[in-house]
């Protein structure tokens, strides 16, 4: 059955100096894409496949994701070519068959080539055999899109980790090659599942490990390291200042060069409240606040 109203995704493209439409690097897609990121050291992009409208995926459906990737090629002005590609990544043991994150959190390695990407792992109440939807845990994916990696249908999951939290952001130093969160300590758990019923918890920026790459073979691997949320965490401190700050969910930047990395929050849940930009350096435990923006 096809929905009432056809949905046409469109990948579009704007200009950083002007705001106008760049329209040879708009394309026509196939599914909707989620969680983009460009590669800048190989003008490429990846995003993920989700279903866009209850036509595509009913309630009974069981959903395939994909990653794609979308290469440009752009050395002829007049001849912009932009081509896609479909890689297979193995997430079964994740819940994305059936639930999305309303909000995709996900992080590009421009150098090592590692595409990190959450999604839900919901459990199933004991009870009554149905999902327990607030109280899903977080599937963190690091996928190699190395070209030995693509062509190896499938097999290219380098982490794969569930967490009892929350992740809010992602992030990645590529100078650094290190991955960081954003990480809610869940309201509370229950049987190691988060309890939403409980007292709100706290937001910690920590670092979760890097990947190093093999300088014969050339394949890259990652080295999980984080422990807890306050033993992981960056800024030891003054952490504590930001702890109980309302995040935006996958507002970030990093500065590569200068270690640092850029969150947007407020100090209140208020819609009057004014956003602030907090600078965080993950090399030398430097925080800054800037002054909040304006409209």
């Amino acid at each position: 059955q096809r929905s009432p109203v056809d949905y046409e995704w469109y990948l579009h493209a704007v200009s950083l100096n002007t705001g106008e439409p760049q329209f040879p690097y708009q394309i026509p897609l196939s599914q909707h894409l989620i969680g983009l990121q460009y590669d800048i050291d190989s003008s490429r992009m990846f995003g993920y496949t989700a279903p866009s409208d209850p036509w595509q995926k009913t309630q009974g459906d069981v959903w395939e994701p994909t990653l794609v990737m979308i290469t440009v090629l752009s050395k002829d002005p007049n001849n912009v070519q932009l081509t896609d590609q479909v890689i297979a990544f193995p997430y079964q043991d994740s819940s994305v068959q059936d639930f999305h994150l309303a909000t995709s959190v996900t992080a590009l390695d421009s150098l090592h080539n590692i595409y990190y990407m959450t999604l839900p792992v919901v459990p199933i109440s004991q009870e009554g055999g149905l999902f327990n939807l607030p109280r899903y845990q977080t599937k963190l994916y690091g996928i190699d899109v190395n070209d030995y990696a693509i062509a190896s249908s499938g097999n290219n999951v380098i982490l794969n980790r569930d967490f009892p939290y929350r992740i809010g952001v992602l992030e990645v130093n590529a100078k650094l090659n290190r991955l960081y969160s954003l990480m809610l300590e869940n309201e509370g758990l229950v049987n190691d599942l988060p309890d939403p019923l409980s007292a709100a918890g706290n937001w910690y920026y920590v670092e979760l490990g890097g990947s190093t790459r093999n300088s014969v073979t050339g394949q890259v691997r990652f080295e999980f390291t984080f422990t807890t949320p306050v033993q992981s965490v960056v800024n030891e401190f003054r952490y504590e200042e930001y702890v109980g700050k309302h995040y935006q969910i996958g507002g970030t930047a990093v500065g590569h060069v200068e270690n640092s990395s850029f969150l947007v929050y407020k100090d209140t849940a208020s819609s009057v409240e004014p956003l602030k930009v907090l600078e965080m350096n993950t090399y030398k435990n430097i925080v800054q606040d800037y002054t909040p923006m304006e409209d």
